[in-house]
């Protein structure tokens, strides 16, 4: 099958696709390409919460290194505490002294607005750390945003019609 068959099959609306794309380029253009050299010579932490079976709220904070291995460094059951960005900044600025902060290069999350605030203190208080949000968690997002969709629903339904038929 060639592209304009597909493109009829699915009755592909090229301007959806250009603006998906538009998105994804502007994102990854607008990364701060300049400081690359500068984050492979030292170390990431990553924060990230969820909720266990038993209802409870662990974060764990993980060390990735430029040659991407990852270590997990702290875990923690926060559920009595409140989330908020000055907590999560406090537990992951004592990791920060813990480790030395001229190890440090960046700090990666998610966008939940209490952990982007976080990120934001932690930068303010140390400027060389730079505030990055997870590229993985944005892709992701964007995903599923596209896969909800009618372009999305046209491409699941095409798909599954292919694997199920």
């Amino acid at each position: 099958m060639n592209l304009d068959e597909l493109k009829k099959k699915l009755n592909i609306n090229w301007i959806e696709v250009k603006i998906i794309l538009l998105v994804i380029i502007d994102f990854i253009t607008n990364f701060n390409i300049i400081q690359i050299d500068y984050l492979l010579i030292k170390l990431f932490i990553a924060l990230d919460g969820w909720t266990d079976p038993q209802n409870k709220s662990i974060w764990g904070f993980m060390i990735l290194t430029s040659d991407r291995k990852e270590y997990l460094y702290h875990l923690e059951d926060l559920s009595d505490q409140h989330h908020t960005a000055e907590f999560l900044a406090s537990k992951t600025e004592a990791i920060i002294s813990q480790i030395g902060a001229e190890k440090i290069s960046a700090i990666v999350s998610d966008n939940g607005a209490n952990v982007a605030a976080a990120r934001s203190i932690i930068h303010k208080n140390y400027p060389s750390i730079i505030n990055l949000r997870c590229i993985a968690h944005c892709f992701n997002l964007l995903s599923q945003d596209v896969l909800k969709s009618p372009f999305g629903e046209r491409i699941i339904k095409f798909f599954s019609a292919l694997t199920y038929n």
